[in-house]
């Protein structure tokens, strides 16, 4: 019977009592997702600093930067741009082109910025992908002389014995190997030109010639060399591909910025870094010179 009492007792306050709080024990905090390589915001904001035209070609060719210098098109027609976005670039084949009424201001420093995807045959000189006037140029695959091959920027020094066109080429050629972002850069002020490629600075000269603006071409184009004073124009560069993305400044960016530009709308296909040589480039001649 006290056997009994006891544990009856004992189930009584078992029953009677609340049960003692549990301690959970905790769980630890999930694993951080890797960082993610980070988009270079300070680029982004001054990247609009100077910014005197652009052109995202989301349909049309209006300049998106404001100042009203919007192109007319020629012939040209809206595509795909590298990322698979439906009528956000032009395609152009020889002949068409975009015209833009003026030179943009006609800027002392410049930089010029766009993407490409060449395709041939292009021009048998070479690809103008923007064209200020014959006086600036941003060019794919100059093929004119043997001294001047390759992709690049170039400048009109002026009438001056030794002057005229001042190229700044690297010696290669891209057409069919895919997007790239070609960039030049003229800096008035430290007398430096440089050219990039998708985010990488691949040449630097130091002229100190300015941009000479006079007595050529009045208008600016894309996809094709700018007419002179008179005329229609050389054929020999026109552009065959899509182009997407024309920037132009009137400073020079500095080569983080270029690359912080790069990284923000680069090519959702990937990029092939190879460029090879045209035909007929072996023989070291010149190539579709006057």
């Amino acid at each position: 019977m006290i056997v009994v009492a006891i544990a009856a007792g004992l189930i009584g306050y078992v029953i009677g009592k609340p049960a003692p709080p549990q301690v959970q024990a905790e769980k630890p905090d999930p694993p951080e997702k890797p960082a993610g390589p980070k988009e270079p915001a300070f680029v982004k904001e001054g990247l609009l600093e100077g910014l005197v035209a652009y052109y995202p070609f989301n349909g049309n060719a209006r300049d998106e930067a404001g100042h009203g210098h919007d192109g007319t098109v020629v012939g040209a027609t809206l595509t795909a741009d590298r990322h698979g976005k439906a009528d956000s670039a032009y395609q152009f084949k020889p002949r068409d082109h975009i015209k833009v009424e003026g030179l943009l201001g006609k800027p002392k420093n410049v930089t010029l910025s766009a993407w490409a995807k060449l395709a041939e045959p292009h021009g048998v000189r070479g690809a103008d992908i923007v064209s200020l006037g014959l006086c600036v140029t941003l060019r794919m695959d100059n093929f004119e002389y043997k001294s001047t091959l390759g992709s690049g920027g170039i400048f009109y020094a002026g009438q001056k014995p030794g002057y005229t066109w001042q190229h700044l080429m690297d010696g290669k050629f891209y057409a069919n190997t895919g997007w790239h972002h070609l960039v030049c850069t003229f800096d008035d002020v430290n007398n430096k030109q440089v050219v990039y490629l998708d985010g990488k600075q691949i040449l630097m000269a130091e002229d100190k010639r300015p941009i000479v603006y006079e007595g050529l071409g009045k208008d600016s184009y894309f996809g094709k060399c700018s007419p002179a004073s008179t005329g229609t124009g050389s054929t020999g560069w026109d552009f065959r591909g899509v182009i997407d993305d024309i920037r132009i400044y009137d400073r020079a960016l500095s080569g983080k910025e270029v690359e912080g530009l790069f990284l923000i709308e680069k090519s959702a296909e990937g990029l092939k870094a190879t460029a090879g040589k045209p035909a007929g480039a072996a023989n070291g001649g010149e190539a579709g010179g006057d």
